[in-house]
């Protein structure tokens, strides 16, 4: 049993808690992976992993900087929310970034930082691992109602696709 340390709403641990939470929901509960739009496409891509979890996220990693991006942190999903000694360490999160996409994406729409760094979730189930990334695709149109951000978007859903994939084969 863990405590949760005081969580301020808004602030980055309670905006990490939140996506960590539903993205782990979606490895727990498969219909929360299900299509939430008109064009059918998932919340979340997801991938299992036939690694362990230290191979899986080396192999992340790895991916990741294939793909152009620089690795900024990674840390477990309840970091900074319970005492360290009680952090979870089956679920975790790999922050990495693409500086030139991000400096292009902001240009078009500045709300488009509130995703920002890119990550992907890690979790160790009973059945295995699991790689959970979002969405990139549901961002223009679905959260920020900005259809000039969709080239971008599909540029990121094509990387997480290609940094998933890499990881898990």
């Amino acid at each position: 049993m863990f405590v949760l340390k005081k969580l301020i709403p808004g602030s980055p641990a309670a905006i990490t808690l939140l996506v960590a939470a539903l993205v782990t929901l979606t490895t727990i509960w498969p219909a929360a992976a299900s299509p939430v739009n008109a064009a059918d496409a998932p919340p979340v891509l997801v991938a299992k992993s036939p690694y362990d979890l230290e191979t899986t996220l080396t192999r992340l990693k790895a991916a990741a900087e294939g793909n152009n991006f620089r690795v900024i942190r990674e840390q477990t999903v309840d970091f900074g929310l319970v005492d360290q000694n009680a952090e979870d360490r089956q679920q975790r999160i790999l922050y990495f970034c693409n500086f030139d996409m991000l400096y292009d994406a902001l240009q078009v729409d500045k709300r488009v930082g509130v995703f920002l760094p890119c990550q992907v979730n890690v979790t160790q189930r009973d059945d295995g691992v699991y790689v959970v990334a979002p969405n990139s695709k549901l961002v223009s149109e679905a959260y920020l109602g900005n259809p000039d951000l969709a080239p971008a978007c599909d540029h990121l859903h094509q990387a997480y696709q290609a940094i998933l994939e890499e990881s898990t084969l």
